[in-house]
């Protein structure tokens, strides 16, 4: 009997270790396979920031947005580095680790005319809204058909507008990130997954513009002006006829919100200038942003609707102190807003979610400021 009892002992003794390597073996592999798929997609998403904007000043800025909210503000401090890089190579792998040597840098991450690169703290910069495009070559000291970078600028190497300038390249991508063991169970420290993606863009007119663009709106009455790109100055300057005072752009699109974002009104509905419906979208939203500007030169009101066939509104913003708060998330990096705008008493905003409609009906003062409308849909 006792023999016996010695046995299971031993047995149990043999097999109690191996069952808790078993399950806890299991959860730490779940969750690096986790990390893993969380890395493939930011660096995916990130990619299509990239291709998209082309050789627009922001395009590195929304790349790294992106990268944290689809990876995720807790996470981040997981990425080694992450790279943007001219892939008109036949050894990717080389080109990477090359770059990604140059990341971590104090200033002028990147190898010229190849790379930037971008680490851990930077990132956290941009979670922490520290990281502005104000760090980022502009897009405007141009020379002949050339392009020479801000050398003051962090993307120096390689900024984005001096990307196209050869002609049609191949941009790519890259993200290292470092999974570490939570239990302390498996052996070593933890495991490093480095992805990478790549895709084209192509030069001038021929550029990949963004995946959505004003034209995906459609304006239904009222009439207006649609911009293509967002304009250096959003501060209204009377440019539109007493007929045709709208001015819409598409600011953003797709962007993954770095941070919540909070709108006017979301519900369907009639809502005043001064209605307090205040809700939230989260951080990780994939959204898209449009702008509109009404600017009358003379008093009066003005009366419009834009539509946005197939797409699901998701909220608006039409409060001063709510667009100014959502402008270095949503808006566009090199436009300058007014500090006089948003709706007030005696202004009406409609929402028609079946339709995928705004409409505005709005008292304007002529020339003494502009009347602005934010809408944020999604980007399906």
């Amino acid at each position: 009997m006792d023999s016996e009892r010695g046995a299971v002992l031993v047995e149990a003794a043999i097999a109690i270790p191996i069952l808790i390597l078993l399950i806890f073996g299991s959860l730490e592999v779940g969750m690096a396979w986790e990390a893993r798929s969380a890395t493939t997609s930011g660096v995916r998403t990130a990619l299509l920031r990239t291709a998209s904007l082309a050789d627009r000043p922001e395009a590195d800025l929304r790349t790294l947005q992106s990268v944290v909210g689809e990876i995720g503000t807790d996470d981040i401090d997981g990425i080694e580095w992450i790279v943007i890089f001219n892939a008109d190579t036949a050894d990717i792998d080389f080109r990477i680790d090359q770059c990604s040597a140059a990341a971590g840098a104090a200033a002028g991450n990147g190898v010229a005319g190849l790379c930037t690169a971008y680490d851990q703290a930077d990132l956290q910069a941009v979670a922490d809204g520290t990281l502005t495009a104000a760090r980022f070559d502009d897009g405007t000291n141009e020379n002949g058909d050339s392009y020479d970078c801000d050398p003051t600028r962090i993307d120096q190497r390689f900024c984005a507008s001096s990307r196209l300038t050869a002609g049609a390249i191949n941009v790519g991508v890259a993200i290292q990130y470092t999974h570490e063991w939570t239990t302390g169970i498996l052996p070593s420290d933890g495991i490093v997954y480095t992805e990478f993606a790549v895709s084209s863009t192509l030069k001038g007119d021929q550029a990949s513009p963004p995946v959505v663009t004003a034209s995906r709106a459609r304006i239904l009455t009222g009439g207006a002006t649609i911009v293509g790109q967002p304009p250096t100055s959003g501060e209204g300057t009377d440019r539109e006829s007493d007929d045709n005072p709208a001015t819409v752009w598409t600011e953003s699109g797709p962007l993954t919100l770095p941070s919540d974002v909070t709108v006017n009104a979301t519900v369907g509905g009639t809502h005043t200038g001064t209605s307090n419906e205040n809700a939230t979208i989260p951080a990780g939203t994939e959204v898209c942003s449009y702008y509109v500007q009404i600017d009358r030169a003379t008093s009066g009101r003005d009366q419009g609707s834009i539509s946005f066939p197939d797409t699901e509104i998701l909220g608006v913003i039409y409060k001063s102190s709510s667009l100014t708060a959502s402008d270095g998330i949503v808006g566009g990096e090199n436009t300058t807003y007014s500090g006089r705008r948003g709706l007030e008493g005696g202004d009406y905003l409609t929402i028609d979610h079946d339709s995928g409609t705004v409409e505005w009906d709005i008292n304007m003062l002529g020339n003494t400021y502009t009347d602005d409308i934010r809408i944020l849909t999604a980007c399906d």
